[in-house]
């Protein structure tokens, strides 16, 4: 099985990025169009099974880590960690 990545920075079924991580082997994963990340509810549902993600602005709090019992590593897209409890 190959590890989950998560792109919410990356918030797109198209781009170069699916390919390179793919190759790299991993399995891309890309949440549906319009949902609220910013709901940690939504964004563990989103996450379920990554062990990784590319994060962009959503906010990773005490309940989106209970929730991601698999996540290892995140990535965060920009500048700036104060999202990342």
């Amino acid at each position: 099985m190959r590890p989950r990545v998560g792109c919410t920075a990356l918030n797109s079924h198209v781009g170069p990025h699916l390919q390179i991580l793919s190759e790299a082997g991993f399995e891309p994963v890309v949440p549906p169009a319009g949902m609220k990340l910013s709901d940690p509810k939504h964004l563990v549902a989103a996450l379920e099974g990554c062990e990784a993600v590319i994060a962009g602005s959503e906010p990773y709090t005490p309940e989106v880590f209970e929730g991601l019992k698999d996540l290892r590593v995140i990535a965060r897209w920009g500048v700036g960690f104060d999202a990342v409890n």
